[in-house]
């Protein structure tokens, strides 16, 4: 469990201490009754992220995510701070709103059954400290028990984001409501276009017999060479789904691979090499000899069932 950890006990306190010091207008109603204001809750799921990265790297529930993925994660949230305190951006607050909402919603979607699961298991923690924090703040008349919910926030992050987000946006106007879809739409058009690539280029690679010459052909434009990379990497080197029983993993996780191949899967079912093409490594070797294919390490630090669930 995440409160076993010593990293989420110093950003427990860290954040804790930032909230005491929060003014607080009981004239106005906080969201959820969890977050004070803004500040309240950009310090508290900015507290939440960093849990969530140290315990990622512990149980690598999405693998390392690559290069451009951490820089892009990074700049979004730094971001959504900003605009959270520039609140007379329309414009970008509703863009960058709508960027988070997209992060937040592919997190749970990856998630799936097995996130719910999570969440039903630590409610049996996350409840009588949300009643108790509720119920202190009353008697008070403060909100200086609001600490108590910081590892509810911890668990039910993405959720929070989103009816946070909707909570600033419902009264707005359309124009804003529509900039708050846009990037999920941009995504989802580029994913499409990915998604067809991806397509094309497992077709010709079952065509060619899985020639490892005629394959290697198939790197003349960045996006192919890029598809073509990630493809032969499937389930060795990128990881797809999360798999509770599994301590051992491919080592990376690329959102575009993931977004891809579910799209492509709708329309075909043969949008990978199959895991039984037992030549898929050598032929990654082959057509890619400047790539490492040698990790020599276990994906996260710890058995993840049913040892350290």
């Amino acid at each position: 469990m995440i409160y076993e950890k010593g990293y989420f006990w110093i950003v427990f306190i860290i954040v804790s201490i930032a909230i005491f010091f929060i003014k607080y207008d009981n004239n106005k109603k906080s969201v959820f009754k969890i977050f004070q204001n803004n500040l309240h809750f950009i310090i508290s799921a900015t507290g939440a992220v960093v849990v969530s990265i140290f315990y990622n790297i512990d149980y690598q529930i999405f693998c390392n995510p690559i290069n451009w993925t951490k820089w892009f994660l990074i700049c979004s949230w730094c971001s959504f701070g900003l605009v959270l305190i520039l609140k007379k951006v329309h414009f970008a607050r509703s863009f960058i709103f709508g960027l988070i909402s997209f992060i937040a919603i592919y997190t749970i979607l990856f998630g799936g059954f097995e996130y719910l699961g999570f969440i039903l298991i630590n409610s049996i923690i996350i409840i009588p400290f949300y009643l108790i924090a509720l119920y202190f703040n009353k008697k008070t008349k403060s909100r200086k028990f609001d600490f108590l919910n910081f590892y509810g926030i911890v668990i039910l992050l993405p959720y929070l984001i989103l009816y946070f987000i909707f909570s600033q946006i419902k009264n707005t106007n359309k124009t804003f409501k529509l900039l708050l879809i846009t990037p999920s739409i941009l995504i989802l058009i580029f994913s499409g276009f990915t998604a067809y690539r991806l397509t094309k280029i497992n077709s010709k690679i079952i065509e060619t017999n899985y020639n490892y010459v005629s394959v290697e052909k198939l790197k003349h434009n960045f996006t192919d060479k890029y598809l073509l990379e990630r493809t032969l990497g499937v389930h060795w080197k990128y990881h797809t789904k999360i798999c509770l029983y599994d301590g051992w993993r491919p080592p990376f996780h690329d959102p575009i691979l993931i977004m891809s191949r579910n799209i492509s899967s709708i329309f075909t079912a043969n949008y990978e090499i199959s895991p039984e093409f037992k030549k898929g490594k050598e032929m990654y070797k082959y057509v890619f000899p400047e790539n490492l294919t040698e990790f020599n390490c276990k994906c996260g630090k710890h058995e993840r069932w049913p040892k350290d669930l």
